[in-house]
């Protein structure tokens, strides 16, 4: 079967991956620092916005992806798809030095845990029921 609607999110976050992977080579350019954060508190922030995405996207796309196969409606899929995708893109923005609990950050832990989480249940649901 054919992720078609789950393709569309990985594709989205992927360009997105794509985008904050050239803003850490960018930044380690601008600060000259070629491995690690280099104690720079806005590297290590850099660092961490691309990492976590990294850490998180790709557990919620498979268990979209497999909640999609189980037979997830279209409706749910989609939803949950631009849950994570609009989750994934206000994060960075919230990974801030100056304010650690910017509701950016709090709004796309959230977000991406609904959709994990969301995802996870269904596909036990369908595997218990079947």
């Amino acid at each position: 079967m054919a992720l078609h609607i789950t393709a569309i999110y990985a594709a989205v976050i992927g360009l997105w991956a794509v985008v904050l992977s050239n803003y850490v080579s960018t930044m380690r350019g601008k600060y000259k620092i070629l491995h690690g954060d280099g104690g720079n508190p806005e590297m290590a922030a850099v660092i961490r916005r691309h990492g976590n995405l990294i850490e998180y996207a790709p557990l919620a796309l498979i268990l979209l992806g497999m909640a999609e196969a189980s037979g997830l409606p279209s409706g749910w899929t989609h939803g949950l798809g631009i849950l994570l995708v609009v989750s994934r893109l206000v994060h960075p923005f919230g990974v801030s030095v100056a304010k650690p609990a910017n509701p950016l950050r709090i709004v796309g832990t959230v977000g991406t845990h609904i959709v994990t989480a969301g995802s996870a249940l269904f596909i036990l649901w369908t595997a218990i029921a079947a």
